[in-house]
């Protein structure tokens, strides 16, 4: 997650009217339809997403 972070500040520092969500947003989609599964599957294992 400490990448994700990272490209939120940076983006953030580069573009201050970013709000928190923007940037966020365009960090995630970095991270294609399948860069977070790993972590959602662990989190709510309950949950499939396949």
């Amino acid at each position: 997650m400490a990448h994700l972070v990272n490209g939120i500040e940076e983006q953030i520092g580069i573009n201050p009217e970013l709000t928190f969500k923007q940037a966020l947003n365009n960090e995630f989609r970095k991270f294609g339809v399948h860069g977070f599964e790993d972590v959602w599957t662990k989190t709510y294992p309950e949950y499939k997403l396949s």
